[in-house]
């Protein structure tokens, strides 16, 4: 009998705050207003732009969930990937998309973006980073927007946030799932 392939898992959670109102997916909003939540990601996944070593990109498939917010009015729970891309020198982007389950021919998208402070050294390469210190960093700010690909134009009004903390939670070692098709969940 073979050991099942396993990966190890990061999650993090992180608190915030709303910079601009705005209403997505039927979840609003208001400035001020307080967000948490999580984003995982496997650490040894390969990176799928290994000829560009100033840009890698890691698509993270079947870590449920792999990145959940939660605001006054609900949370948004990704059910698909996640997508860690770190630019040298630059930025870390946390990506999920899925289907808007709200408007027909919508895809929601959530980015958190850390851009780097100049005298960092945390993004020396494109590699996945181990560990995410936000003492690295001269930003985090994170966004909820969605597009109707059908009437083609934004649908709903984007909400953007700070975020203040960010603490890694834990690191597991999990067997791979398999690759389940994207869903959005709408926890109220």
């Amino acid at each position: 009998m073979s050991t099942p392939p396993y990966a190890e898992i990061r999650t993090y959670d992180f608190t915030g705050t709303v910079t601009d109102a705005g209403n997505i997916a039927g979840v609003s909003a208001l400035v001020g207003d307080t967000i948490t939540g999580e984003f995982s990601y496997e650490s040894s996944t390969p990176d799928s732009n290994p000829s560009d070593s100033t840009d890698g990109a890691y698509v993270n498939f079947g870590i449920r969930p792999p990145l959940k917010v939660t605001l006054p009015s609900g949370s948004i729970a990704f059910d698909s990937y996640t997508t860690v891309e770190v630019t040298v020198d630059t930025e870390i982007n946390v990506a999920a998309g899925a289907p808007d389950p709200t408007v027909p021919g919508s895809n929601l998208d959530h980015d958190i973006i850390f851009t780097l402070k100049p005298t960092s050294t945390a993004l020396a390469t494109d590699a996945l980073p181990t560990n995410i210190d936000l003492n690295d960093f001269d930003s985090a700010i994170g966004k909820f927007s969605s597009f109707d690909f059908v009437k083609f134009q934004a649908a709903g009004d984007p909400i953007f946030y700070s975020i203040e903390t960010l603490k890694i939670r834990s690191i597991s070692a999990t067997p791979f799932e398999a690759v389940l098709p994207a869903i959005i969940t709408i926890l109220e």
